[in-house]
C-alpha cells in the first residue's frame, strides 16, 4: 500500500487510465473540421508558409498569427506522418495525458503555498492531486478535445496555460523565500512568460491565463499588495498578446470574422450574452452527469432576459457563484483552508470559460470541447471537497464509471457516419447534422441516401450554401447535369465566393455546352437543343451567343413559351430591354397561367430602359 502512495506510481496510474480510456481512437477518421484545416489546407503540407507566405491562410479555417503555433504542431505532423491518422492521435493522447500530470503538479504544488498550511488534507496533496487528474483523464466530456483531431488547438493550449502557470508558481514561491537568487526567479518567470506567449499563439482561449495567475496570487500568497502587483505586471501584460494579434491578423480575420472569435453577423452581442447562461448550465450538467453528448448541439438563440430558461439559468450560475464566495469566506475566518483550494476552482470554470462564454458571438453557441480547459477547475473544487469527506470509495467507482463513459463515447467516433448519425437523432431539427450525414452516405458511394440527407438540410434550411453545393455533386454523380447546374447556382446566389461551386458550375456548363452543339450538329431543326445551349449560355454569361442560339430555337417554334421566355431573359440580361419587353408580352400570351412569365413582365416594365438581368 506504501507503494500507491509514491507520486511516482501516481504518475504510472494517470498514464495508464488515459490510454485505456483512448486506446481504441487510432484509427477515428479525419471528420468535419479536420478536412478544411488538415486534409485540405495547403499550409500544413509547406512549413515555408509559416514564414514566407501567410497568404496561403486565406479562405482557411486556421489563422496566420492567432493559431500559429497549433498549426505548427500540425504541420509537423505531416512532415512525419503524411496523413497516417494514428500519430495525429497518438500526438493528441500525449498532450492529454501531458496535461493530466500537469493538473497533479499543479494542486500539489498548490497545497504547499503558505495559504494553505494547516490545511486538513494537507497530508492527502497526493491523493487528491491523483483524484483531480484522474477524474481530467478519463472524463467523457474531453473527448471531443481529444478523439477530435482539430481541437488540439484546445488541448495543446491548455498544455502551455498550465506549465506556464506551474512555471509561475515555482517563480512567485522562488521570490517569497529569503535568500533566494534572483536569477532562479528571473528564470522561472521568463519561462512563464514563454509558456503563456505560446498558448495565446494556439488558441484565444488563453487570453485569460494572466487573469488565473492574478487570482491565483491573491488566494494563495500574501504580502503588500503593491508589491505583488509590480511581480505580476509582466504577467498582467501579456494580455496584450491577443487583441494586438488580432489588430495585425493579416488575412483581415479581426474585422471579418471568418477567423478564430469566428463572429457572426446573424446572432447579436447581447443575445449571445443572453443564451450563454443555458449553455453555461449545460456544461455544468456535462460535468456533473455526463449524458447524451453531442458533436453538433441544437441550442435555440434566447433573445429576452426575462425568457424563463435565461433567469433560471442566472438563478443556478448565482447559486455556484455564491457557494464559491461562501467559501472563500469560510476559509478566511479561521475553517479549514482546503475550501480556498475549492473555491479557487469555481472561479477557475467562470474565468476560463469566459472568453466563448460572453458577449463575444461565435458562429457556434456551444461546444463540448471549449469544456477542456474550464473543466480542470471543476476537477479540483470536487477532488477537494471530496478529500475533505474522506470518501475515497466513492471518489474511486465515480473515477471508474467515467473511465467507462469515456470508451463508450469514443466508440461514437469510429467513423464519420456514426459520429454525424449520432449528431442526428439528438439534433434532428438541425441543418448541419443531416448534411454531414449525407457526405458520408456519399463517401460511402450511397448517392440516393446523400441525396435525401442534403434536400432535409434545405428544407430546414433554405439558403445553406453547403447543402445546395452538396446536392449539386450528389446530383451531377446520378448524371443529372441540369438539376447539378441548378444548385450550384443557388449555392453561388448564396455565396458567391463560392470557389467550389463556380469551378463545379463551369465545369458543368463546358461540358454542357460542348454535348449541346455537337447535338446541333447530328439534329439542326432540333428547337430544344438550341433551347438547352441558349440556356447554358446565358448561365455561362456568354450573352450574345445565348440570343443567337435562343433566336434560332425561337424560329424553330415560335409558339413554345419557354424559347420566348427564355430570349427575353437573354435580352434584358444584354441590355436590350425592349426587345425583352416583347419576348416576355409573347410568352405571357401565349400560357397566360405562367406566373414566372408574368413576373419578368412586369420587372420589364418597370426597369424599362434600364438594362438588367431579370433572373
Amino acid at each position: 500500500m506504501d507503494l500507491i502512495k509514491k507520486p511516482a506510481a501516481h504518475v504510472l496510474i494517470i498514464i495508464l487510465l488515459g490510454i485505456v480510456a483512448y486506446s481504441g481512437t487510432f484509427h477515428v477518421p479525419f471528420v468535419f473540421d479536420d478536412v478544411g484545416s488538415i486534409l485540405e489546407s495547403p499550409v500544413i503540407r509547406n512549413p515555408g508558409h509559416f514564414i514566407t507566405n501567410p497568404g496561403a491562410y486565406a479562405g482557411h479555417p486556421q489563422r496566420y498569427l492567432s493559431r500559429y503555433v497549433g498549426y505548427i504542431s500540425f504541420a509537423l505532423n505531416y512532415r512525419y506522418c503524411g496523413l497516417d491518422v494514428r500519430c495525429y492521435h497518438a500526438v493528441n493522447l500525449a498532450i492529454h495525458i501531458t496535461n493530466a500530470l500537469l493538473i497533479y503538479l499543479f494542486l500539489v504544488m498548490t497545497f504547499r503555498t503558505e495559504r494553505l498550511e494547516g490545511s486538513s488534507i494537507t497530508g492527502q496533496a497526493g491523493w487528491t492531486a491523483l483524484l483531480a487528474s484522474a477524474v481530467f483523464v478519463v472524463h467523457p466530456v474531453e473527448t471531443q478535445a481529444v478523439t477530435y483531431i482539430v481541437q488540439r488547438l484546445a488541448s495543446l493550449a491548455t498544455l502551455f496555460y498550465l506549465a506556464s502557470l506551474v512555471l509561475f508558481i515555482k517563480a512567485r514561491t522562488a521570490n517569497a523565500q529569503k535568500g533566494a537568487r534572483r536569477i532562479e526567479t528571473y528564470g522561472w518567470y521568463i519561462a512563464s512568460l514563454v509558456f503563456a506567449l505560446l498558448a495565446m499563439k494556439t488558441k484565444e482561449i488563453s487570453f485569460t491565463l494572466p487573469l488565473v495567475a492574478l487570482l491565483y496570487e491573491f488566494f494563495f500568497f500574501s504580502g503588500r499588495a503593491r508589491k505583488r502587483l509590480i511581480f505580476l505586471l509582466p504577467m498582467l501584460l501579456m494580455l496584450l498578446v491577443i487583441p494586438l494579434t488580432e489588430f495585425l491578423d493579416p488575412a483581415g480575420y479581426a474585422v471579418s470574422g471568418t477567423g478564430g472569435i469566428n463572429s457572426q453577423a446573424d446572432i447579436t452581442g447581447w443575445d449571445y450574452l443572453l443564451t450563454q447562461p443555458r449553455v453555461i448550465v449545460t456544461y455544468i450538467r456535462l460535468l456533473l452527469l455526463p449524458v447524451n453528448q453531442n458533436i453538433d448541439y441544437d441550442h435555440p438563440v434566447l433573445h429576452s432576459l426575462l425568457d424563463l430558461r435565461v433567469m433560471g439559468s442566472l438563478v443556478i450560475i448565482l447559486c455556484v457563484l455564491l457557494a464559491a464566495l461562501w467559501m472563500y469566506r469560510r476559509a478566511g475566518k479561521g475553517h479549514d483552508p482546503v475550501y480556498l483550494f475549492a473555491s479557487f476552482g469555481i472561479l477557475w470554470f467562470f474565468v476560463t470559460l469566459s472568453v466563448e462564454s460572453s458577449v463575444i458571438p461565435i458562429k457556434d453557441i456551444m461546444f463540448e470541447h471549449r469544456l477542456y480547459l474550464p473543466s480542470i477547475g471543476i476537477c479540483m473544487t470536487a477532488a477537494c471537497l471530496c478529500a475533505m469527506t474522506k470518501r475515497r470509495w466513492f471518489a474511486v467507482s465515480v473515477a471508474v464509471l467515467l473511465l467507462a463513459l469515456t470508451c463508450h463515447r469514443n466508440t461514437v467516433w469510429t467513423s464519420e457516419l456514426s459520429i454525424w448519425q449520432d449528431a442526428l437523432r439528438k439534433s434532428p431539427g438541425k441543418a448541419r447534422p443531416h448534411l454531414s450525414v449525407g457526405n458520408a452516405f456519399a463517401g460511402l458511394g450511397q448517392t440516393d441516401k446523400a441525396i435525401a440527407e442534403d434536400r432535409a438540410a434545405i428544407n430546414i434550411s433554405p439558403n445553406y450554401a453547403d447543402a445546395h453545393y452538396n446536392l449539386g455533386l450528389q446530383y451531377s454523380r446520378k448524371g443529372w447535369v441540369d438539376k447539378a447546374i441548378d444548385e450550384y447556382r443557388t449555392a453561388l446566389e448564396i455565396n458567391p465566393d463560392f470557389a467550389y461551386a463556380k469551378d463545379n458550375l463551369g465545369r458543368l456548363l463546358d461540358n454542357s455546352v460542348e454535348n449541346l452543339r455537337h447535338a446541333i450538329k447530328s439534329d439542326p431543326d432540333n428547337a430544344t437543343a438550341y433551347y438547352n445551349l441558349g440556356h447554358a449560355l446565358v448561365i455561362k454569361g456568354d450573352l450574345d451567343e445565348a440570343v443567337r442560339q435562343l433566336e434560332a430555337a425561337s424560329r424553330l417554334k415560335p409558339e413554345d413559351p419557354e424559347i420566348r421566355n427564355e430570349l427575353g431573359v437573354a435580352y434584358a440580361s444584354a441590355g436590350k430591354l425592349d426587345r425583352a419587353l416583347k419576348e416576355f408580352e409573347e410568352a405571357v400570351r401565349l400560357r397566360p397561367e405562367g406566373a414566372g412569365f408574368r413576373n419578368n413582365l412586369d420587372k420589364a416594365v418597370k426597369l424599362r430602359g434600364k438594362p438588367t438581368n431579370l433572373r
